[in-house]
């Protein structure tokens, strides 16, 4: 039988490299996806694409709140009963997600009309795969949050991979066909649909690849209080990387909107790459904290990583914003240089904003949520009544996500000294049970 797998800050390095470049080459599926859309489909058409990708990823914040919901209770399981009891979790998770979904998606198709208002658009066909990506929303966070809990980073990069490519191909081959911006919506939930199919059927024989000691104290999960808590947090997140996009498309005429958007996708390559390090140190923070070891190399470390990074891709984006334009969008759009900047900052602003609150919610030191609960609120409301420019819009955003950064940071840095203090024994209410 195979031992059980460490964790250390070598061991997150280790995996946010594994993982960081397996991600770097869905990426570039996922870039491949956007910059076929934009070269495929007209201005316009693009624009109302990008619009219901940003919907679609604020109507399955629910099932984004499940990503770090169900890693936690995954890898909460893991640490108390070994890797075997993470299929029970699963199991159970896909049966209720499925149902949930479902229901989501009649009632997305019941507001279709609603939501074309809401988008300027009059594509009906869209909305509907919208629902269906939807739908399929509220299972996939459970197969990654498998994985994750499992620290199972190498077939998180590959499912991730695999998601990418076939949501690309998918993407192509029905635009190419004539299926426009509802073929680009399909794309999402048809390579959502096979990558459930997939870890489905691979997750019994990745729970017996390797076993997992549980500790002498199991960890207390903290019931739903906690649960509710971590998902404030993601749906706060969720809404500070997408109320921009859906408030200039509501606002702004098509060519803004569709620069916006082209801007805005160019901003978030350094969210995309440097978001692995935030998804390694949930499970790993957990496993310590429930084990009593020190944790803040391991914060270092993933936080070394991301400012690695993020600075260098932002410092590309920065210095050589039309190379970048050219690459993606060849001379469909012209890059106005400061809205780069400003949504370059938002990108890196981002990638600093998840990492804290992953290791917030690894550290158990959910009450976090009093801080970006309210901010997210106060963002979207300044961003619905204040939305002069285009650049205005991104520095409006660029202001709210500094001042979340600061104060996580403030609340960062106490936890980990209480940790340094306490040299890793710290008492159970400071990790798993503090809420």
């Amino acid at each position: 039988m195979a031992e059980a797998r460490p964790s250390g800050p070598r061991v997150v390095a280790r995996d946010t490299v594994v993982l960081g470049g397996l991600n770097f080459l869905a990426s570039l599926t996922s870039f491949g996806f956007q910059w076929a859309m934009a070269r495929l489909l007209a201005p316009g058409d693009y624009a109302d694409l990008f619009a219901v990708l940003a919907l679609f990823a604020v109507l399955s914040v629910p099932s984004q709140l499940l990503l770090p919901i169900g890693t936690r209770i995954t890898s909460l399981a893991v640490v108390a009963r070994g890797r075997s009891a993470a299929l029970e979790v699963l199991r159970r998770a896909i049966v209720r997600g499925g149902l949930v979904g479902l229901v989501a998606w009649i009632v997305v198709a019941a507001t279709s009309g609603a939501i074309e208002f809401l988008l300027g658009t009059d594509n009906r066909p869209a909305i509907i795969w919208l629902g269906c990506a939807v739908a399929i929303a509220f299972v996939v966070p459970y197969t990654k949050a498998l994985l994750t809990g499992l620290r199972a980073f190498l077939l998180l990069g590959a499912s991730n991979l695999v998601d990418g490519a076939l949501r690309a191909g998918i993407g192509v081959g029905l635009v190419a066909l004539g299926f426009g911006v509802a073929g680009g919506m399909a794309a999402s939930a048809l390579s959502g649909i096979v990558g459930v199919l997939v870890v489905v059927i691979a997750a019994p024989y990745i729970a017996r690849a390797t076993t997992e000691a549980p500790v002498e104290t199991p960890p207390d999960a903290s019931g739903m209080s906690a649960h509710v808590r971590v998902g404030l947090l993601s749906l706060s997140l969720a809404i500070l990387m997408n109320v921009d996009v859906l408030v200039v498309r509501h606002f702004f005429d098509d060519a803004n909107a569709s620069l916006y958007a082209a801007s805005a996708l160019v901003g978030r390559i350094v969210l995309f790459a440097s978001a692995p390090a935030a998804q390694v140190v949930l499970p790993h923070i957990i496993r310590q904290v429930a084990a009593r070891e020190p944790f803040t190399r391991t914060f270092a470390v993933t936080a070394a990583f991301t400012m690695l990074i993020s600075g260098g891709a932002a410092l590309i984006i920065v210095v050589a914003p039309e190379f970048v334009f050219q690459i993606i969008f060849a001379d469909r759009y012209v890059p106005d240089p400061p809205l780069v900047w400003a949504y370059t900052l938002v990108g890196s602003l981002l990638a600093l904003l998840t990492l804290l609150t992953y290791f917030h919610i690894g550290a158990g030191t959910l009450r976090v949520w009093l801080v970006l609960v309210p901010l997210s609120i106060a963002c979207a409301v300044t961003l619905w009544l204040q939305h002069e420019t285009l650049t205005a819009v991104a520095w409006t955003l660029d202001a709210f996500l500094g001042a979340g950064v600061i104060a996580m940071l403030g609340w960062a840095v106490m936890v980990l000294r209480r940790d340094r203090a306490g040299g890793g024994r710290q008492p159970a209410e400071a990790g798993t049970r503090r809420s």
